[in-house]
């Protein structure tokens, strides 16, 4: 068959066939990513209390005075995503976070963080058929795929407000790339088109915490956050020509028709204008034990979806809600178990379509464990996550297992005798 004869079967696939499923992160941007550290994944909870040590939160930087000793950690994170509808599981594993803390003068601390903002990790593919063209059999399928996203880079520091509340001030450099690829298969070839993004742009946060009630050894503390772009994100969109991989290895090549590709570049402003606001509260019980509760509101403010994402739309806002329970270890103790922080929360969390107005909700039960070592408080993090997402008439469940290591030192804090 010659290349205008699969141009023609192409164009009717295209017309024939329909999408069979949907994930999120195929919709604009993918998903904001706002709990990374995997103390914080573990209370599921959105960052705003402390959840590594008593007083001090790895993604709250008004809390990183209490850490009391420097902190170098790394996250890693596995993901599991499985529908209904589907037969196989989606799997996704990767480094998801590292950061450098550093208190000093008991009241100050400094800190730079590399973290993903937004993820895209998406597959999809129709089941293999059987079709005639001049009365030849042909086997065909279509194959969707995106992946990469936005990292952003942190320099934070904190500071006292007064004797009681704390403030942390960061600014954040966004950057990165994503692609995407449509195929389609026509027995013996698949045809591909691809397009690549690239990103750039900077927010700034607030962070407060602040003790507001104190009554023989208990105490009512608040934590808050808010972060905003002075100027929205943009992207450089590249779109790249069809081509036939006629030597199947899923890359353009000089083997493939045609051996030179057209590339057209375009300038995407205002696709991403975050708006976050943050709010937390803990109650302590005894020394060591916690209850808590948080709630999180985001809007992406950008109207420009023209980013040529799987699908035509992207996550306009959600809101997030969570309570659970803390109990930290006590250091004194000769028992094991005792030393062990243990976490627990479950959490609700309404996505909001941009087009659509379609909603996807979000119920997650999470739990975890950290476990310090050496002399300077060194810790292993270990939390997972389990809940569904509903909506666009599909059910989704999804896994997270998290783990980090967090080495410890006393650099810029006074030595001790």
């Amino acid at each position: 068959m010659q290349f205008p004869d699969r141009l023609t079967v192409l164009f009717l696939l295209i017309l024939n066939f329909a999408i069979s499923q949907s994930i999120e992160s195929a919709y604009g941007l993918g998903l904001n990513k706002s709990s990374l550290h995997t103390s914080t994944i573990g209370s599921g909870g959105a960052g705003l209390i402390p959840t590594f040590h008593q007083g001090a939160s790895i993604d709250n930087i008004s809390s990183w005075p209490n850490l009391g000793s420097t902190f170098i950690s790394v996250s890693y994170e596995t993901q599991s995503s499985s529908y209904e509808q589907s037969a196989k599981n989606s799997i996704y594993s990767g480094i998801s976070g590292l950061q450098f803390i550093a208190p000093f003068k008991d009241r100050f601390a400094f800190g730079i963080s590399l973290k993903p903002a937004n993820t895209i990790n998406t597959r999809l593919m129709t089941d293999t058929v059987s079709i005639t063209y001049n009365n030849i059999p042909l086997k065909s399928s279509k194959f969707f795929s995106a992946g990469g996203g936005i990292i952003k880079g942190s320099i934070g520091i904190s500071m006292p407000l007064s004797q009681r509340f704390g403030m942390g001030i960061a600014i954040s450099n966004y950057f990165g790339s994503s692609r995407d690829e449509q195929s389609i298969y026509v027995e013996p070839y698949n045809y591909r088109l691809f397009n690549i993004r690239s990103f750039e742009g900077v927010t700034y946060s607030i962070d407060m915490s602040g003790n507001i009630f104190s009554n023989q050894g208990r105490n009512l503390t608040l934590f808050s956050k808010i972060l905003f772009t002075p100027k929205p994100i943009n992207a450089i969109l590249y779109t790249f020509d069809m081509y036939e991989d006629r030597n199947n290895n899923f890359a353009f090549d000089a083997a493939d028709y045609p051996n030179e590709l057209d590339v057209d570049t375009t300038s995407l402003d205002d696709i991403y204008s975050p708006f976050e606001l943050g709010l937390g509260f803990t109650y302590n019980f005894n020394e060591f034990l916690y209850a808590f509760s948080e709630y999180q509101s985001f809007k992406d403010f950008g109207n420009n979806i023209n980013i040529n994402s799987i699908f035509k739309d992207k996550i306009n806002n959600h809101h997030q809600i969570s309570m659970g329970f803390l109990r930290f270890g006590n250091p004194n103790s000769n028992s094991w178990q005792d030393q062990l922080t243990l976490r627990f929360g479950i959490n609700q969390t309404k996505y909001q379509y941009y087009l659509s107005q379609s909603n996807v909700i979000e119920n997650s039960i999470s739990f975890g464990f950290g476990f310090k070592f050496g002399l300077i408080g060194n810790q292993i993090d270990l939390s997972y996550r389990f809940g569904n997402r509903e909506g666009l008439n599909l059910k989704e469940t999804i896994q997270n297992l998290n783990i980090s290591i967090s080495l410890g030192d006393i650099w810029f804090l006074k030595r001790r005798n």
